[in-house]
């Protein structure tokens, strides 16, 4: 170590933070609480970032333009870029890689397409994909509710969105867990061996949507998303083809893995909560929110997102150098007493408008309509279906840079016959 390295070691405070430690994806919070307590920012010297671990500076920098979005101002950037050249077109021309000038142009573009309203009229086909899949089930005791039901849900919303054929599911489904995989090389510690999948896996999905792409332009459909993404125009000025691809690769990463998660964690919450569960029943109008407090109390990120400092700056006490990367705990930050009154109380009645678990600003997700919705139908109908359902068994977590990855979630769907 340099005399300057060791210099910059001495004013980074550092402490122990494990993400990927066995037990820490089951429950991050005793870890996090720690932190927070100890600490408004920390440097996390595996990660090659500083950490963030209090509500009101997480949501400070979400609005922050000291702080970039982009992976373009980040200090290791080329190194990253390298990694998956086949993502770089989708890192710079996505929602996230813009500068803040396209960024507002594209969501101009892009937001009628995203309206709760617009959303809204997928609702028939999403509850039709989940009485199917129940419907496959019946007659069983047990079902695996990650497995069996909530992997199905996402990508037929999104290709009934797209008006994409249902036999490219399967193949969009890949890519998109792949893209979200693949999108968190460099930023977290990674397993090499991956790499070689994940690629393969998103230039598939990357040259089976620059089809659907070319056949759309061709044969417009009416009431379609994507023909009014191909045709939408404001000032003068309309998408790119790299523009429209890395948006629709943008919504299928982060709108399948997610979704299916929220779906996982929700059941896993209202199922260990007998109170909440039975408020729920009672009260359908509740779900909406049960599912925000679900995405408060127990979010489904590893660790949180991500900003790269576009000067050099102080920050809650720290010298963040220009084009260091800060991890926003969002675990940590959605736990605050001093913002959530019993921050540790699951409570499906809460005020929950100052959750973060979509962001703020600029940059909040234009996918959270979508992703309610399916959540919304997906949870009220299996607990509507099944009113006795129970947990069976603890549910099985598994490795993912960015999220608390529920593999399985076994339950009993009714009380066996000998029961």
């Amino acid at each position: 170590m340099t005399q300057e390295q060791a210099n910059q070691s001495e004013t980074k405070p550092a402490f122990d933070f494990k993400p990927f430690a066995p037990g820490y994806a089951e429950d991050p919070f005793p870890a996090t609480e720690r932190l927070r307590e100890a600490t408004p920012i920390f440097y996390w010297d595996e990660g090659r970032s500083w950490v963030l671990t209090r509500y009101h500076d997480v949501s400070a920098v979400f609005r922050d333009e000291r702080f970039a979005v982009s992976r373009e101002e980040w200090e290791s950037s080329a190194e990253y870029s390298s990694t998956i050249p086949e993502l770089s077109d989708m890192k710079k021309y996505g929602l996230f890689g813009l500068p803040p000038e396209d960024h507002a142009r594209v969501r101009k573009l892009v937001n009628p397409s995203f309206t709760s309203r617009a959303i809204d009229l997928l609702r028939a086909e999403i509850q039709r994909t989940v009485d199917q899949l129940l419907d496959a089930r019946s007659g069983q005791e047990e079902f695996d509710v990650v497995r069996d039901y909530a992997e199905g849900i996402p990508m037929r919303a999104i290709s009934a969105l797209l008006k994409v054929p249902a036999e490219c599911d399967e193949k969009f489904r890949r890519f998109g867990s792949a893209t979200a995989r693949a999108l968190g090389v460099g930023l977290v510690p990674q397993v090499d061996e991956e790499t070689k999948t994940l690629v393969a896996s998103v230039t598939e999905g990357l040259a089976l949507f620059h089809g659907v792409l070319d056949e759309r332009r061709r044969n417009p459909l009416e009431n379609d998303v994507l023909t009014m993404l191909l045709q939408a125009e404001a000032d003068g000025s309309r998408l790119s083809t790299k523009e429209l691809v890395a948006l629709v690769g943008a919504i299928i990463a982060a709108g399948t893995d997610t979704t299916i998660y929220l779906i996982a964690f929700a059941v896993l919450n209202l199922l260990r909560s007998p109170e909440a569960l039975e408020l729920v029943k009672a009260e359908p109008g509740l779900m909406r929110n049960a599912l925000d407090e679900v995405l408060r109390f127990d979010n489904i990120l590893r660790i949180g997102t991500v900003r790269f400092a576009r000067q050099d700056l102080e920050y809650c006490g720290a010298s963040i150098k220009k084009g260091e990367m800060v991890f926003l705990l969002i675990p940590s930050a959605l736990r605050d007493g001093t913002v959530f009154s019993r921050p540790d109380v699951f409570d499906v009645r809460r005020d929950t408008s100052a959750s973060l678990a979509y962001g703020r600003g600029p940059h909040v997700c234009p996918g959270v309509s979508l992703a309610r919705l399916e959540a919304e139908i997906a949870v009220g109908t299996i607990l509507r279906r099944f009113p006795d359902m129970k947990l069976k068994e603890t549910p099985v977590f598994g490795y993912h840079p960015a999220f608390r990855n529920i593999e399985s979630l076994n339950v009993i769907l009714r009380p066996s016959k000998a029961g």
